[in-house]
């Protein structure tokens, strides 16, 4: 019988290697990616709690349809009432994903708070300050607030912005649904 080539040999032996290595890959993505996600659902929940005076959340996400940008919708209650709607958007930044989370209370309309969730791909010390800014919007009104842009992290800054728009909009557009879920 006769011999393969050397470059089919040489092929074949890359092509099963890249077919075991991805397998690999794909297994152990398959057992990390619940762990991921388990952990990214511990840290919102902290910012929730931390961010926003309520007794307990809910996840209302599939009772609503979600604009874009609108990653999740969370109820917030104190004394069994619904009080906050807050809004997961996401919008992009300088460097990627720019991820807030923004409080509206349903008795005045008016902002519970701001924050900024997540900006993992912001550049460190400029559009990171994202994370830590206060934003001064809460107790305003979402009819009419000033947003403060941060000096040297503009795009950031119009991610977070456009996060907010994105979240006033649609809570305007489905409050006397969300009445209607109180």
């Amino acid at each position: 019988m006769k011999e393969l080539p050397k470059t089919i040999k040489y092929s074949l032996l890359l092509v099963i290697l890249g077919i075991v290595a991805g397998g690999l890959l794909a297994y152990v993505n398959s057992i990390t990616a619940p762990i991921i996600a388990e952990r990214k659902d511990a840290e919102l929940k902290e910012i929730l709690e931390e961010y926003f005076e309520c007794e307990r959340f809910t996840d209302e996400t599939t009772n609503y349809e979600l604009d874009k940008g609108i990653e999740k919708i969370y109820f917030g209650y104190v004394e069994d009432g619904l009080e906050v709607v807050i809004y997961q958007t996401s919008t992009n930044g300088y460097g990627g994903p720019i991820v807030t989370l923004v409080g509206i209370n349903l008795t005045d309309d008016k902002l519970v708070n701001l924050q900024v969730a997540s900006a993992d791909n912001e550049t460190v010390g400029i559009g990171s300050k994202v994370l830590n800014h206060d934003f001064s919007v809460a107790g305003e009104s979402i009819t009419d607030y000033s947003f403060e842009i941060i000096s040297g992290a503009t795009v950031s800054s119009n991610a977070v912005k456009n996060n907010l728009i994105i979240a006033v909009k649609h809570y305007t557009e489905n409050k006397t649904l969300f009445e209607k879920a109180s």
